[in-house]
């Protein structure tokens, strides 16, 4: 075999080595990525679990408070609408804050409230103004046009 045959064979069997170690690093920095991934998978799975228990504690403890704020309710004798006279003790405002998912929160605490109270008509026009800001004040402008928009809040809403 000549110098240039041997050359030629040992050029391609450290490139077909180099080839197999680039490989080999690839497919290892693979693993790891993978590896990385399956951890922090696990990770959010965990975060999501302890999560998932808090919101669980959570509503129990939301649960506990609705029952007793019924029991007591159910105790409480029965209270009188206001008047609407308001000639002498100035003007009633409800004000209802603004905050997306906390103005529907407020609206049926409102409902749950007249129900309570055995109100005939809503508890809103109680008062001469009703306003409020952001999510609150599109509230209001319903309340204005249409006082009972939604339907009443059930006893399972709180």
């Amino acid at each position: 075999m000549t110098t240039n045959a041997l050359a030629s064979e040992l050029w391609d069997a450290e490139a077909a080595a180099q080839a197999a170690a680039h490989a080999q690093a690839a497919a290892e920095e693979r693993a790891d990525v993978a590896d990385a991934r399956a951890d922090a998978a696990e990770r959010a799975l965990a975060a999501a679990q302890v999560e998932a228990k808090r919101l669980e504690a959570c509503l129990e403890a939301a649960q506990a408070v609705a029952e007793t704020f019924e029991a007591k309710a159910a105790q409480a004798a029965p209270v009188e609408a206001p008047s609407l006279s308001l000639r002498s003790r100035g003007k009633r405002i409800l004000v209802l804050e603004g905050g997306g998912q906390k103005a529907y929160a407020m609206y049926a605490l409102l409902r749950k409230l007249e129900s309570l109270l055995g109100l005939s008509k809503p508890l809103a026009q109680f008062y001469d103004l009703v306003c409020g800001t952001s999510a609150g004040g599109a509230s209001a402008c319903v309340h204005a046009i249409e006082p009972n928009p939604l339907p009443r809040a059930s006893s399972s809403a709180f």
